[in-house]
């Protein structure tokens, strides 16, 4: 997947209202609007990278303009695609990255592009990480016990993802529904942050499918 300083620096960029792609999620596209098929045929023929930015609160209605849109956002790698014959397009795209806007191109296509940069982890304290990530692994195998379907695998992806970082957004994507509170997490840079978020918000979730079975003691 070629995330290259090259591909940041001319990234075209998808902003949509209440959308916000983690790190290793996948998110479905359905593209029809003609400015963003343009962009679908060019980055299928290129590195296949796309900035999925949130447009900004406020600004929700405005989608079909140019709006305001968050400074950080998911990069998407568009792991498949498929042209219907009305020719818009169906893409599945896999989050690989945080980025952060440095400033909006000058337009030359009918969409927008930015030149953009990575956004790397900053941990401030491993090996109280190490112990929060732990007990969020904990915490969703109770939760996994609760669960009416979907509990195995819940188990099983907290159980694989030996990196808290990756194990936070995973969850963030799967269980977190604020879209304020997923832009937030998208743009903390501190995992040891976002597990400790993530640890109370499925603590909380916890709560509300098992209110009186002493899992949390």
């Amino acid at each position: 997947m070629p995330l290259t300083a090259h591909a940041l620096a001319s990234l075209p960029i998808f902003p949509l209202p209440g959308v916000v792609l983690f790190p290793g999620a996948l998110m479905p596209l359905f593209v029809f609007e003609p400015r963003y098929r343009e962009l679908a045929a060019d980055v299928l023929v290129g590195n296949r990278l796309i900035g999925m930015a949130r447009i900004a609160v406020g600004h929700e209605a405005k989608s079909a303009g140019n709006p305001p849109i968050c400074d950080v956002f998911g990069v998407g790698y568009v792991a498949a695609d498929f042209c219907r014959p009305d020719g818009c397009y169906e893409l599945l795209l896999r989050g690989v990255a945080r980025a952060a806007i440095d400033e909006e191109l000058p337009a030359d296509r009918a969409y927008r592009r930015v030149r953009s940069r990575l956004i790397a982890d900053q941990t401030t304290d491993a090996p109280e990480l190490a112990r929060a990530h732990a007990r969020l692994v904990r915490l969703c195998e109770r939760l996994a016990l609760s669960l009416d379907e979907g509990g195995d695998a819940l188990t099983e992806v907290v159980r694989a993802v030996s990196s808290p970082s990756a194990c936070a957004d995973a969850l963030a994507a799967a269980f977190v529904r604020d879209v304020d509170h997923r832009q937030s997490l998208l743009a903390e840079r501190d995992p040891l942050a976002r597990v400790l978020q993530l640890e109370s918000h499925i603590a909380g979730l916890l709560l509300q499918t098992t209110p009186s079975s002493g899992l949390l003691n």
